[in-house]
């Protein structure tokens, strides 16, 4: 299956936008992502279309699947994990969506409890499962 990527796969069906979590946590309040997920794709006909890279590691965007998403890339997650960390817990606490899916890979103890605590999160995922 061929790799696509999706900031050059011009789309009416999706949107993609390199972004870094700086930005994103100081205009949390401009975001209602559905979806927190590492390494976002989606195959379509023509192959996988991702929506993060090694160019592109941190996206936001909309598409048919994640709705409103933030991606992270996997091997920089893992490369920058204590600040990734700390970031997905400053989104966690302040994040005013009504429905979220967190991927799993990404959750520790503190990040499950801030996602628990805020009350703006009316049904949330975690995984494949749902916790609220």
């Amino acid at each position: 299956m061929e790799h696509l990527d999706a900031f050059k796969c011009k789309s009416d069906y999706h949107t993609v936008y390199s972004v870094d979590m700086d930005h994103i946590v100081q205009n949390i309040d401009n975001y209602q992502f559905n979806s927190i997920a590492v390494d976002p794709s989606v195959e379509i006909e023509e192959g996988l279309l991702e929506f993060t890279s090694d160019e592109h590691p941190i996206s936001i965007g909309h598409d048919y699947v994640f709705k409103n998403y933030l991606g992270i890339d996997s091997k920089y997650y893992e490369a920058n994990k204590k600040a990734m960390d700390k970031y997905l817990l400053e989104i966690a606490k302040r994040v005013q969506t009504p429905g979220l899916y967190v991927d799993i890979r990404l959750i520790n103890d503190k990040l499950k409890k801030a996602l628990m605590e805020n009350k703006e999160i009316k049904a949330l995922f975690i995984g494949q499962e749902r916790v609220r």
